[in-house]
C-alpha cells in the first residue's frame, strides 16, 4: 500500500458552543475512527457536505497535520515516528498537492513556478533533468508555449493546469487534489479533470480528489462519502 490510515480521529476546539444542558462543548470530532487504504494507481474521490472534514482528511494523508488518535502510514513509514523535518522531506519526494486556487507566485514565470518543489537539495544534473521533465509535462498539459510567461498573463484554467504540473514535477507516487476544479467554469473544469487523470496515470501516481463535482467524482475508480465524522464507501 502507498498509504494507510487506521482508526484515525481528529477534533478541533470549539469555543462557547452550548451543549444539551447549557454546558460548553470543548471540541468537535470531525474525523471519527476512520480507516482507508490507498494502493498504487488508485483514483479516489472523497465527497460530502462543506465542513464535513474532507480537507482535514486530505491534510492528514498529506502529512500537513497530525491525527489526535490512530495511525497514518505513508510509503511504509509510521508518521507518528517522524520529526517535522522528516515529514517535510516525505511530502516533498512522495506527495504532490493541487489546491482550489493555483497559488502560483506572480513574480515567477510558469516554468520557475513548476520547478519550485525541485529546489531543495538539487544538484545541477538533477535540475537539468527536472527542467526537461517540466517541459514535457507542460506540453502534455497544453501550455508549453506559455512557459516563460508570468501567471497574470494566463487564464485561471491555464494557471490551474500549471499547478497540476507543479504537483507532478518530483514524480510523486501520490497526488492529493483539494477541489481542483472549484474555481473553474464547467468547460475548464472538464479539461482540468481529464488532464489530472491523464497525467497522474502517465506518471504512475495514485490520485485522491476532494470535490463537490459529481462529474469529476464519477470518473474516479472509488468514491467515499464523508459525513458525521465517518467515511462510507459509495463506489469501491
Amino acid at each position: 500500500m502507498l498509504a494507510e490510515l487506521s482508526n484515525v480521529s481528529k477534533s478541533y476546539l470549539q469555543d462557547k458552543v452550548p451543549g444539551k444542558k447549557g454546558e460548553v462543548i470543548p471540541e468537535v470530532r470531525v474525523l471519527d475512527n476512520i480507516s482507508l487504504s490507498i494502493a498504487e494507481t488508485d483514483t479516489i474521490a472523497i465527497v460530502g457536505p462543506s465542513g464535513s472534514g474532507k480537507s482535514t482528511l486530505l491534510n492528514l494523508i498529506g502529512c500537513l497535520d497530525r491525527p489526535d488518535a490512530g495511525q497514518v502510514i505513508i510509503n511504509g513509514s509510521d508518521t507518528r515516528d517522524l520529526s517535522d523535518n522528516a515529514l517535510s522531506a516525505l511530502r516533498n519526494r512522495f506527495i504532490g498537492f493541487v489546491f482550489q486556487m493555483h497559488h502560483l507566485l506572480p513574480q515567477l514565470s510558469i516554468i520557475d513556478n513548476v520547478l519550485l518543489p525541485v529546489l531543495p537539495g538539487t544538484d545541477p544534473a538533477a535540475a537539468h533533468d527536472s527542467r526537461d521533465h517540466a517541459m514535457a509535462l507542460l506540453e502534455k498539459a497544453g501550455i508549453a508555449g506559455h512557459y516563460r510567461k508570468h501567471p497574470y498573463r494566463l487564464s485561471v484554467g491555464e494557471c490551474q493546469r500549471a499547478a497540476v504540473v507543479r504537483a507532478l514535477i518530483n514524480r510523486p507516487r501520490l497526488v492529493l487534489a483539494d477541489e481542483p476544479t472549484g474555481s473553474l467554469d464547467a468547460a475548464n473544469a472538464a479539461v482540468l479533470g481529464d488532464m489530472l487523470l491523464r497525467l497522474t496515470d502517465a506518471e504512475s501516481a495514485a490520485l485522491i480528489v476532494v470535490t463537490h463535482s459529481s462529474e469529476l467524482a464519477s470518473r474516479m475508480d472509488k468514491i467515499y462519502r464523508l459525513g458525521a465524522g465517518k467515511l462510507t464507501p459509495v463506489k469501491a
